[in-house]
């Protein structure tokens, strides 16, 4: 079995968008892993778990974004 490696660069000006990009790629290689190992059905419960953990994570995200635009604003100032 062969497996192909990809590289991507990205500039490290903007730690956001650097975050955005890391995301990006960790979520896609997340649904290659469940859908290769057929664990993308349907289930309702698990539906509304993930959810629910979504909905955490974007509260982190958020909160994330606020305090690196809070420290960009405090550089600036």
């Amino acid at each position: 079995m062969f497996k192909k490696i990809e590289l991507s660069y990205t500039e490290a000006t903007e730690r956001k968008e650097r975050l955005k990009r890391i995301t990006g790629i960790l979520s896609e290689g997340v649904y290659a892993y469940l859908k290769k190992n057929g664990l993308l059905r349907e289930n309702s419960e698990r539906t509304k778990r993930i959810n629910c953990i979504l909905e955490k994570a974007k509260e982190v995200g958020n909160q994330a974004e606020e305090e690196i635009e809070g420290e960009n604003s405090c550089k600036t100032s």
